[in-house]
């Protein structure tokens, strides 16, 4: 089988031990390069079939070239975080640079054939999270009372502390506390999160 790949690493031995795995089993051409605009010109230069991409160094690249190529994300961290991330961005593919060489055959020939594929021990990590975080969602959205949704509703549009208290007639430091409150009970860092969890979870709508 011929490859001709691209890779988005931070580091050359990252490239040299890619190019190890696939020159292997492969007739392979691969690509190093260290920025995602150096990865275009190679696509635009060569017919690139696949690409792989570190993460978490270059997560934010992935969603611009999983419409061109499958790509294939690497990493040193099993964190389920970085798991989610490359499937939510359009990963076809997800590796620990510890995995077996076997792997990185099975999930570069699956990625080329248009299927997803992960380490069964990453999926199951990653389903139990969205379980958990699903869970936490239903037992926070039936914590709140009816006006922290109102006040949740309007932090979602992007209201401050004193436009929330003027929306609903009550004083500032009543909606500073309930917003503290619903941060409490969602568990969510700040404000930005918060509405972000509010609208992935259906609980109020981004007007």
């Amino acid at each position: 089988m011929e490859i001709t790949a691209v890779a988005l690493h931070k580091c050359a031995i990252v490239h040299y031990g890619l190019r190890a795995v696939l020159e292997e089993k492969y007739d392979c051409n691969l690509l190093g390069a260290v920025s995602a605009g150096e990865a275009q010109m190679h696509m635009r230069s060569y017919a690139c079939n696949i690409m792989f991409i570190e993460l978490p160094e270059f997560t934010s690249s992935v969603a611009s070239f999983t419409s061109s190529l499958p790509v294939i994300c690497l990493s040193d961290s099993s964190k389920v975080d970085i798991l989610q991330d490359a499937i939510s961005l359009g990963a076809s593919g997800y590796l620990l640079m510890s995995d077996e060489i076997d792997e990185y055959y099975i999930v570069l020939e699956s990625a080329l054939k248009g299927k997803l594929r992960a380490r069964s021990e990453d999926v199951k990590r990653l389903i139990n999270k969205l379980e958990e975080n699903r869970r936490v969602s239903t037992e926070a959205l039936s914590d709140l009372t009816s006006r922290e949704v109102d006040v949740l509703e309007l932090l979602v549009q992007g209201k401050d502390n004193k436009e929330i208290a003027d929306e609903l007639s009550i004083a500032y430091g009543t909606a500073r506390n309930k917003v503290w409150q619903i941060l409490s009970k969602t568990h969510q860092p700040n404000r930005t999160a918060l509405a972000l969890w509010a609208v992935e979870n259906n609980i109020v709508d981004r007007e």
